[in-house]
């Protein structure tokens, strides 16, 4: 019996499957019934699933870059504004209150330009790092930009227990930081 996917790699051009021939060969190759194959078409399958695997991070790493920060790994001011609404409609619905916090590093840009961008880009890290330690698990850690970060606190009962999560922040951030003392 005749292979259809080989008339379709034959038929594609330039020796390259079709989509439909690939997700075939895929299909085929995972679950062990490659025999049917030969050994330069396990070879062109082969090359797709590595073309793939490449494509898929790329794109991944395209997320990334369009929605978290760089430097601190948090979600960035776009994504902030998705996250926002989306919490603003769950908590409407569930007839709940969202808070909200900005938070700005007190006299940072003297800092960073007395001690290096470097060693500002550190403190950046390491205020990032400790408000994400002090928030809720279900709280949103963003940085909009330079030394302001956003927290966004679904799902809360009341204004107590925002004034408790944001007293436990002051508390993380104003320990210093080791090394800069």
């Amino acid at each position: 019996a005749s292979n259809p996917n080989k008339a379709a790699l034959a038929n594609s051009g330039k020796g390259r499957l079709s989509p439909r021939a690939s997700f075939a060969a895929w299909e085929e190759i995972t679950h062990c019934e490659s025999s049917r194959w030969s050994a330069g078409d396990l070879d062109k399958a082969a090359i797709l699933r590595d073309q793939l695997i490449y494509w898929q991070q790329v794109r991944e790493d395209v997320r990334l870059l369009a929605h978290y920060d760089s430097l601190t790994e948090l979600p960035n001011r776009g994504l902030l504004d998705e996250l926002l609404k989306r919490s603003l409609k769950e908590a409407d619905a569930q007839n709940e209150l969202v808070g909200v916090l900005f938070i700005d590093v007190d006299r940072f840009k003297r800092f960073n330009a007395r001690l290096g961008h470097a060693a500002g880009d550190r403190v950046l890290r390491h205020v990032a790092a400790r408000i994400s330690r002090a928030v809720r698990e279900s709280d949103i850690v963003s940085r909009l930009g330079g030394d302001e970060f956003v927290v966004i606190m679904p799902a809360l009962s009341d204004r107590i227990a925002a004034e408790g999560i944001a007293q436990r922040l002051i508390e993380e951030i104003l320990r210093p930081i080791p090394g800069l003392e």
